[in-house]
């Protein structure tokens, strides 16, 4: 068998209990390009909450029973393994919660939601782009938030 060039080969997964076997196979084949799921998710909520807020996504939870709006930005979690999460958004619900939903998809979550907003594939870009204008436009955020922070 040939080596192959780092760069070359590139094997990504979910992680789990065999993670250390697929990383030697992956070294042994000759390439240092293993990623899991946490590499395209979790690692940028977590950046993104230490950025934002000053800790990680571990300290943080979030109060779906008590909250008034729920809004998903593809996240389908009706879907997910997280039963925990979604029996507390189920409350959130009971007590009143809208809920809006955006994906490129009509999903579980979909059905579930006050309002569904569906955007086309390959848009998400110029969407946030849209959302971001008017939120700075319209000043829909929190000014003295942002000046001391």
């Amino acid at each position: 068998m040939r080596s192959t060039a780092p760069g070359r080969l590139r094997l990504g997964d979910r992680g789990g209990p065999f993670t250390d076997l697929t990383k030697s196979f992956v070294k042994a084949l000759g390439s240092p390009n293993y990623v899991d799921h946490d590499d395209s998710c979790a690692k940028n909520v977590n950046m993104a909450c230490q950025s934002v807020f000053g800790y990680g996504r571990g300290e943080l939870s979030y109060d779906f029973a008590n909250t008034r709006h729920i809004v998903f930005y593809g996240r389908n979690v009706f879907e997910s393994l997280q039963v925990k999460e979604v029996n507390t958004i189920l409350d959130g619900i009971e007590r009143g919660a809208k809920v809006t939903y955006i994906d490129i998809r009509a999903t579980v979550t979909a059905s579930k939601a006050d309002k569904f907003l569906m955007i086309r594939p390959g848009t998400d870009y110029a969407f946030n782009l849209a959302l971001i204008n008017v939120i700075l436009k319209d000043t829909l955020y929190d000014r003295e938030f942002v000046e001391k922070w």
